[in-house]
């Protein structure tokens, strides 16, 4: 797991507009926030509790395969997530 520099807030959001505009499908939609702190909703997906997730920077400088997403869902949360990548 990498991170990369802070970007500016106008810097942030054009990034997470484009993200939007190549990966939202129905149910799923980016949204920009402030700093680092963006949204992805995931309408009709599955129940997220029933899904393990392992916050970023718990996992900073950490090798990513073994904190990838477990559980209900969790493909089609990985499929983004390599859309992405």
């Amino acid at each position: 797991m990498i991170t990369v520099r802070a970007y500016n807030n106008r810097r942030g959001k054009k990034i997470i507009i484009d993200l939007d505009k190549e990966l939202s499908e129905e149910g799923i939609k980016f949204y920009p926030g402030v700093s680092y702190r963006h949204l992805m909703v995931w309408n009709g997906g599955s129940d997220a509790a029933k899904m393990e997730t392992t916050p970023p920077h718990d996992i900073t400088g950490k090798e990513i395969t073994a904190h990838l997403p477990k559980g209900e869902g969790s493909k089609k949360l990985i499929q983004l997530m390599n859309d992405i990548g």
